[in-house]
């Protein structure tokens, strides 16, 4: 088995962070975009991340951002009456089974509570409360990031 994966020789947004501090506004901005942009496509499939931090966007060689680390993802299916979501389970079919294992086993995870997943900085409201989450807790995600990258500082730095 081998695995390509794209080259990401400039390390995690996080170690930039860590380095520069706060990011000034023209480098900010541009991460700012690049998430934005990110984002759009993923929400367009009906994908939320649900686990948005800087440590999970890699920068390429022309320093622009690949987000990585799907483990807890969600698919969003949309249905005549509203939506539900699935969450994405690794799964191997034996031989024959195919379309329809796969069918039966995301058929089988759809949740009607939501599950508690994230980074303990970087988690939206609805997440902490357990209740089902998508794209926005991914909004919500982006938010802190953004303010991170402006200040230097997390949001919700507390002894407990």
């Amino acid at each position: 088995m081998y695995f390509v994966l794209d080259l990401a020789p400039n390390g995690e947004l996080y170690q930039v962070i860590r380095r520069e501090g706060r990011l000034k506004l023209e480098q900010a901005r541009f991460v700012a975009a690049e998430i934005v942009s990110i984002l759009e496509y993923m929400h367009s499939k009906g994908v939320a991340h649900r686990d948005l931090k800087p440590s999970n966007f890699l920068i390429d060689e022309n320093y622009h951002l690949k987000l990585i680390d799907f483990g807890t993802a969600k698919m969003e299916e949309k249905k005549a009456r509203g939506s539900v979501c699935i969450e994405i389970k690794e799964a191997e079919p034996s031989a024959g089974q195919g379309k329809d294992f796969i069918e039966q086993n995301l058929n089988a995870n759809i949740k009607k509570k939501g599950t508690l997943v994230g980074t303990e900085d970087y988690i939206a409201p609805e997440v902490l409360a357990e209740e089902v989450s998508g794209p926005p807790a991914d909004l919500w995600s982006f938010g802190v990031i953004l303010y991170i990258l402006l200040s230097g500082l997390s949001p919700f730095k507390a002894i407990s």
